[in-house]
């Protein structure tokens, strides 16, 4: 199986994508199923940044307007927590512009998928409600 996932370098924050009909992101943090081809499309929102996890290889830059393309795979078995840095400068807290990848059996990664989307959906329905309550109440953003 193959797993794409858009990689968004930010100062100083990475922002972690996932395709499917429901919103599915994360900070900092990218959650992959073992035993599963993970192809990365790395792209920065600011300035360049190098997405790098010492134990999958090269790095691979997170450049403005330019999408590069990498990918790796977790053997099963192979469970666990992977780390890196952001390996450019890219400005006064480049330092605490960690990246992390953790490996975990693929019916974990669906849990964690269910978990989030749930999350994020009702997060959001919050904000709409918030808002709502906001214009009722005449303030304007």
């Amino acid at each position: 199986p193959t797993l794409t996932i858009h990689v968004n370098g930010q100062q100083y924050i990475w922002r972690y994508d996932y395709p499917g009909a429901q919103q599915l992101f994360s900070y900092n943090e990218m959650v992959v199923p073992t035993d599963t081809t993970v192809v990365l499309k790395i792209e920065a929102s600011d300035v360049i940044h190098s997405w790098w996890i010492p134990k999958f290889g090269p790095k691979a830059d997170a450049v403005p307007g330019h999408v590069n393309d990498t990918w790796f795979k977790v053997p099963a078995g192979r469970e666990g927590v992977y780390r890196g840095q952001c390996a450019e400068l890219c400005g006064p807290n480049h330092a605490d512009m960690r990246a992390m990848v953790r490996a975990v059996k693929p019916d974990e990664f669906e849990a964690w998928a269910r978990i989030k989307r749930a999350q994020i959906k009702a997060a959001g329905e919050e904000v709409a409600k918030s808002r709502k309550e906001r214009e009722k109440a005449g303030a304007v953003d």
